[in-house]
């Protein structure tokens, strides 16, 4: 059923919510050094990878860079930014997207809610993904890369109206906050990883089928 854009719209972010990528990114932030990361410093790029989900990437590169304070690691972010990516690209290419988000999404999409993606990662991988899962044609509109959630937030509303009912369902501090700033409702899923320092002050989902059922019932 096509979406009809003057009913409520579910908003996704993407890694950690829509796909189980966060230990694959890791994998990527770890070998964008282009040497060796030591035992202390892979805990280190893990801590801050899984501790501020929703922001770019090139952000936590330098965040690294900045916490490891190593003279061996040089280089150009563009470079660190390239060898990420070649990591990346490598194991995105097999993910597979699982039965039961799936599920979710179709539901979705079967009640006539139109279904956007607002994200940190870069708009043509996060197509790329859904593409090769055959789900790409289950969202309106796919929004990422160095804008701000929040500002990805009003290009949406710019299409579906800004008083259109609506939810965003996040797995990060940075997710709630974006929704916050923009006063829309939140759902916290942690079907994945938790990657919320703080305690839960909003729904939260731990399986598809119950996130499903919370969207239903905050966009009634």
């Amino acid at each position: 059923m096509k979406p009809d854009l003057t009913k409520p719209i579910a908003i996704f972010d993407f890694d950690g919510v829509i796909v189980d990528s966060l230990m694959i990114k890791l994998d990527a932030f770890i070998h964008c050094f282009g040497i060796p990361l030591t035992k202390e410093q892979q805990a280190q790029a893990k801590h801050i990878h899984l501790s501020t989900g929703g922001i770019p990437r090139a952000v936590k590169i330098q965040m690294m860079l900045d916490t490891f304070q190593s003279e061996s690691i040089t280089g150009r972010m563009d470079d660190f930014l390239a060898r990420f990516q070649i990591t990346l690209d490598d194991r995105m290419r097999s993910l597979t997207i699982d039965d039961a988000t799936r599920s979710m999404l179709y539901t979705l999409q079967k009640e006539g809610i139109a279904i956007f993606i607002n994200s940190a990662a870069p708009v043509n991988e996060i197509k790329e993904t859904l593409e090769n899962n055959q789900l790409l044609d289950c969202f309106v509109a796919v929004y990422g890369g160095d804008e701000r959630k929040p500002e990805n937030f009003d290009k949406i509303a710019a299409i579906t109206g800004q008083h259109v009912n609506r939810v965003f369902v996040g797995d990060a501090d940075y997710d709630e906050q974006a929704a916050h700033e923009r006063h829309i409702p939140f759902i916290r899923y942690v079907g994945y990883d938790d990657l919320f320092t703080t305690p839960a002050q909003c729904l939260t989902a731990n399986t598809m089928p119950e996130l499903t059922d919370m969207i239903l019932t905050t966009l009634q």
